[in-house]
Formats: structure tokens, C-alpha cells, sequence
């Protein structure tokens, strides 16, 4: 436990460890969810027939939410150390080297995703993005996330009809390097 005394032998955590667990549970559990949904969202209203798809076959939601994170993936990428000499296409690079990993332009790879810049909530194998990345630092959070997706978008078509851009609404995004966030998302629709 994170706040729990430390078993025998176990050096507690100091408040620096903890004020760091606390900021990656809080961006990593809430922050990407809420920019997964309005990236949705606004995917959605952009691409018109999609949304009637999922509207028709809700049965398509699980594979929606995947090519969501595929296609506008929350997080576009982290810094990693590299652990041994690597050479990657290429290029060799040195042990303790800082790389950049770019899940966003791995998302839309063409030799894994052909036409990736499409959204296509149809896609078979939209469940290969890296949006959660890969191996030891796979996000634990990937079921809820997917689950939340899921839940609210069944929600939403369930209650909303007519969803567009506000009129007059101009669509930003926050700046940043990592994070691919909606400063807003203004939108009008009819209540069903």
C-alpha cells in the first residue's frame, strides 16, 4: 500500500515518490479517460457515418473505442531510457540514450494500419494500437478506459440526436507534446 508503514525492511515512500504516484493516478485515471471521450466525440461528429453505424449496431462499441484510442490516442507518446546499444532503422543508438516514443505515429503506421489516418470503427485489428503501450509499462488502466468509452457513448447515442460543432465554435487543442487534449468541445444536439 501506497500510505500503509512499509513491511519490515522496506524503506517507505518519501513525499516526493508519493506527490509522483499520486499526479500518474490522476492524469493516467481520469485526464486521458476524459480526453479519450472528447476525442471521440469529436471524431464522431466528423465522420457522420460512423456514428450512425454505432448508433445501428451498438455491438460495435468495444472495437469503436479501440480505434478511437488507435486513431487520436490520448496520450501521443513517452520518454523511455534505452537499457542496451540498439540500432532501430538503421540508426544506432547507445545504451542510456532518452528516446521519445511516438505511439501516435505508431498508431498510424501504414504496414500495420493501412489508410491509418482513416477512422474506421470497422477496423480488425484496431485493438493493435500502442495507445496503451506495450510490455512493462502497459497501462493497468486499459479495461476500465475501454470499459468508460463504452459506457458513456451507449449513454450518449441513447440520449442525444443531432450531435455538431456549436455554431460559430472554433475547436482547439491544448498545446503540449504528450497529451492530445481538447481545450473544449462546444456542442449542440436534440435530446431524444
Amino acid at each position: 500500500s501506497m500510505v500503509a508503514p512499509p513491511d519490515e525492511g522496506d524503506e517507505p515512500f518519501t513525499m516526493h515518490e508519493l506527490q509522483n504516484l499520486m499526479n500518474q493516478l490522476i492524469t493516467g485515471g481520469y485526464t486521458t479517460t476524459a480526453d479519450a471521450i472528447g476525442n471521440a466525440m469529436l471524431l464522431l461528429i466528423e465522420h457522420p457515418d460512423q456514428m450512425q453505424l454505432l448508433r445501428n449496431d451498438r455491438s460495435l462499441l468495444r472495437n469503436f473505442a479501440e480505434e478511437v484510442m488507435r486513431h487520436s490516442s490520448s496520450v501521443q507518446g513517452l520518454f523511455r531510457r534505452t537499457t542496451r546499444d540498439v540500432v532501430i532503422d538503421g540508426v544506432e543508438v547507445p545504451a542510456d540514450s532518452i528516446l521519445h516514443i511516438r505511439y501516435g505515429a505508431a498508431n498510424r503506421d501504414p504496414r500495420q494500419f493501412p489508410d491509418g489516418d482513416t477512422f474506421d470503427i470497422t477496423r480488425e485489428n484496431a485493438n493493435k494500437h500502442l495507445g496503451f503501450s506495450r510490455g512493462p509499462h502497459f497501462c493497468p488502466g486499459q479495461p476500465l478506459a475501454l470499459q468508460e468509452i463504452m459506457v458513456a457513448f451507449d449513454r450518449i447515442l441513447d440520449r442525444m440526436d443531432d450531435i455538431v460543432i456549436a455554431p460559430g465554435a472554433t475547436i482547439e487543442r491544448a498545446p503540449g507534446f504528450f497529451l492530445y487534449t481538447l481545450k473544449e468541445l462546444p456542442i449542440t444536439f436534440t435530446a431524444r
